[in-house]
């Protein structure tokens, strides 16, 4: 049991074990929605509540919430109008009661210890309010929950917004488990977006809060054809949205607001290619090698040789259904299989490289005082 303290108004009333409110939002994630919440209800932390949004899906995900009702005490369920992630993200913050919340999208899979260690690395920084957050890593998985692959084991943590800005370090909805207050403050997720509302939010509490990391892989973040990573092209319109929204303020360095941009053409150009948009693809590759040639080069590296070598493994196992044995699945892996001693040195060229502008704007920005939407 962890013994963290309750704030309200920045004064400190009383130490209780901490809640940790749940939220999973879910549309039509019938066939997912199951092994989310039951993944949620696993966890080894006793001090949770789960609650699921369910975004006026049509299909069998009443039912399954039903049946899961009548086995998990702690889980309450919230039906709303189709209104999208952020509208039901927000309304399972406003109706939970935990010091801390934590999102859980209804495809992802979380590890049963993620919550506990997260609340634990939270706990080392009791009494300062500087730190809102913390996240972990994760592991790609298919529609079965097999693994293909595993997420850069990053170290950074502390206050990271600028190279956030760049290298989109949590990389996931599901990672992050932040101080419930923090987001009541700032609104919560943004309606308007329909993708990209976790990177949003994560820029918005970075550019303001120290983020923790507990370098575990802890979340199984699923890949499959309905997931809304999968609409490249809308995707790539938000990225270049917020890319602009964080940016456009005057204290951001013009050298980092050209190098956000850098990094979002990095990443944007195979986005453009899997959406069919080609020439645009190509386009915003020779932008992001025209801009930042070596910065791109170990972009790829870290990122498209890889994805590349998994797309080419998976087709493998697709022609031969002996080899699907031989990927495991997310959970009987341990979270520290395969973790680095250090991270790719692709990223921690870029870490260190922008590690300066995290000096300079903590200065400007890093204030749990000041909370904006």
């Amino acid at each position: 049991m962890h013994d963290v303290p309750f704030y309200l108004c920045d004064q400190l009333i009383v130490t209780q074990p901490a809640l940790v409110t749940i939220v999973i939002p879910t549309y039509n994630y019938g066939v997912f929605i199951l092994d989310a919440v039951r993944s949620a209800a696993a966890q080894s932390y006793p001090h949770t509540e789960i609650i699921v949004v369910d975004d006026g899906s049509t299909d069998e995900t009443a039912v399954t919430l039903e049946r899961l009702q009548e086995q998990i005490p702690n889980l309450r369920v919230i039906t709303t109008e189709h209104r999208g992630v952020s509208h039901a993200r927000n309304c399972g913050t406003r109706a939970g009661k935990g010091l801390y919340v934590a999102y859980l999208d209804a495809d992802d899979l979380w590890h049963p210890t993620k919550i506990e260690k997260q609340v634990h690395a939270m706990a080392q920084y009791e009494g300062d309010p500087e730190w809102g957050a913390v996240y972990c890593l994760f592991r790609p998985i298919d529609e079965d929950g097999a693994v293909f692959g595993s997420a850069p084991a990053v170290e950074t943590c502390g206050y990271f917004f600028a190279r956030h800005l760049v290298l989109n370090l949590i990389g996931n909805g599901s990672g992050m488990m932040m101080r419930r207050d923090i987001m009541l403050a700032m609104g919560g997720f943004d309606p308007v977006l329909s993708h990209c509302e976790d990177l949003d939010v994560q820029l918005r509490i970075s550019k303001r809060y120290k983020i923790a990391l507990v370098r575990e892989y802890l979340v199984g973040y699923r890949q499959h054809p309905n997931s809304a990573s999968k609409s490249h092209l809308e995707m790539a319109a938000a990225v270049m949205s917020i890319a602009d929204k964080h940016t456009s303020d005057r204290a951001i360095p013009e050298d980092l607001r050209k190098a956000t941009f850098a990094a979002a053409h990095r990443y944007l150009w195979f986005k453009y290619l899997k959406g069919g948009a080609t020439l645009k693809g190509i386009h915003t590759l020779l932008k992001a090698i025209i801009a930042e040639p070596a910065a791109t080069l170990d972009d790829l590296t870290v990122r498209a040789v890889p994805s590349l070598s998994r797309r080419i493994t998976s087709l493998r196992y697709v022609i031969s259904s002996t080899d699907q044995t031989k990927k495991p699945h997310f959970f009987d892996l341990e979270p520290t299989a395969g973790i680095t001693p250090r991270e790719p040195r692709a990223y921690a060229r870029l870490s260190k490289r922008f590690k300066k502008y995290d000096e300079i704007l903590y200065e400007r920005f890093a204030d749990p005082r000041i909370d904006e939407k």
